[in-house]
């Protein structure tokens, strides 16, 4: 399933400002970076921007090389491990038993932190980084999508520190299958910009 959104610019050339979308991982500390899920650049006043939000989510483990298993999609079970193989190390589903209501992954190697990562489609929504052995990363991805603006340049991995986030609000996406994501201006030139939902259809 996937819900679609179209972002409409109903307020003026953002320049270098690049427009952010986000999911938070609830049961992350905040101090932590943001991955962005989604940016616009560039989009200018009556413009229109189409992005595709893909409902299921998948896992995988990384390296510090940038290389990433085999991913496993989240919708038939919660609770993981990564354990060593032959040749390296895999991750594997766990027996659900008295599963919580969130994605549990357990580091099972002897040796060597691994990266957890979270994927709606081709791209990482969160991101548990050198997850130590025998240590367990959380994820609950609460059916909100956040939006905001940032003038810092994004790295590959399209990750933003918070601070650097202006304008950040969060859209409630439960059961929504399309929508409108309207920007316009505050009610004056200080105050930050507005972004609302529109056209609503559920799904």
């Amino acid at each position: 399933m996937i819900t679609n959104f179209t972002f409409v610019n109903q307020f003026a050339y953002l320049d270098r400002a690049t427009i952010v979308l986000f999911q938070k991982n609830s049961l992350a500390c905040d101090s932590r970076p943001d991955i962005v899920l989604h940016a616009i650049r560039y989009c200018g006043l009556g413009w229109t921007h189409p992005i595709t939000f893909p409902r299921e989510v998948a896992l995988s483990i990384s390296d510090e090389f940038g290389n990433f298993s085999p991913r496993i999609r989240c919708d038939c079970n919660n609770l993981f491990e990564v354990k060593p193989t032959v040749t390296g190390r895999a991750l594997t589903p766990r027996r659900p038993d008295g599963a919580p209501d969130h994605i549990v992954v357990t580091n099972r190697l002897p040796r060597g932190a691994v990266n957890i990562d979270l994927f709606r489609g081709d791209r990482v929504v969160a991101r548990h980084s050198a997850l130590p052995p025998m240590q367990t990363a959380h994820f609950r991805l609460d059916p909100d999508l956040w939006i905001g603006t940032t003038t810092v340049s994004l790295g590959n991995d399209f990750i933003v520190p918070v601070p650097h986030l202006d304008s950040v609000t969060r859209l409630s996406i439960r059961n929504i299958a399309r929508a409108d994501i309207v920007m316009t201006a505050g009610a004056s030139f200080d105050e930050p910009l507005r972004f609302e939902l529109a056209n609503i259809n559920s799904g």
